[in-house]
């Protein structure tokens, strides 16, 4: 994950060091900038290419969103699996289908 090591990176370097925890609002905050600046910046690409008529002025706002979710959804997982949901809770699964199903549903 090239975004995990970088995000999580941020968060040791810039976070407060909280005892316990394994994610900080700053490492939440360079996973939204970094998940909404690379969706951003594909998304003109593809638009360029003439894959997709959405433009990137257009779908700015529902990918913040869309980013800002999924931060959340990863943040409540380490804490869904302590309460023994197991492979329901793991983040590998849950933001991406987060993020699909908010694309969907918002980038038309």
């Amino acid at each position: 994950n090239f975004g995990r090591t970088r995000w999580g990176a941020v968060g040791r370097s810039f976070g407060l060091d909280v005892k316990g925890a394994t994610k900080t609002l700053e490492g939440s905050a360079a996973f939204v900038v970094g998940a909404c600046s690379s969706s951003l910046a594909l998304l003109a690409g593809c638009q360029y290419l003439g894959y997709t008529a959405i433009t990137a002025r257009a779908a700015a706002l529902p990918l913040l969103f869309i980013s800002l979710a999924c931060a959340t959804v990863e943040l409540f997982s380490g804490k869904l699996q302590a309460m023994g949901l197991g492979e329901f809770a793991d983040d590998n699964l849950t933001v991406p289908f987060v993020g699909a199903v908010l694309a969907a549903l918002l980038l038309r």
